[in-house]
């Protein structure tokens, strides 16, 4: 399964010397494609959509759209978690607060909060 340029540990130590840039472009590409695949589904009928289950990667059962949306709202919730725990040991500060305390030109915050991811 793994190839020499592949290890089990790729996911986790392929992006050490990519530049933030490239991998928010990344995620950016990742992100659109994830959308057009969740609105084809959609468009076939949301209820079945939802609910008809699929293969999924390393587990034994299978889920569904519903649980993998679920999961994906589970772990950006989590991680940004954690980004609030860096951000607060860095200047104190976390969430909207954040933003709406000063101009972060890389996260495209602004002094109001219309514009704040």
């Amino acid at each position: 399964m793994w190839t020499s340029k592949l290890t089990r540990d790729w996911d986790w130590d392929s992006a050490a010397a990519d530049s933030g840039d490239a991998l928010r472009e990344l995620w950016a590409e990742r992100v659109n494609r994830s959308r057009g695949i969740l609105k084809a589904q959609l468009s076939e009928g949301e209820d079945a959509a939802l609910s008809q289950t699929h293969p999924a990667w390393g587990r034994q059962d299978p889920v569904s759209l519903r649980w993998v949306l679920a999961h994906m709202i589970e772990e950006y919730a989590r991680h940004n978690g954690h980004a609030d725990l860096i951000r607060k040991s860095i200047d104190g500060q976390t969430g909207d607060r954040a933003c709406r305390s000063a101009v972060v030109t890389r996260t495209r915050c602004s002094t109001s909060l219309e514009g704040c991811n």
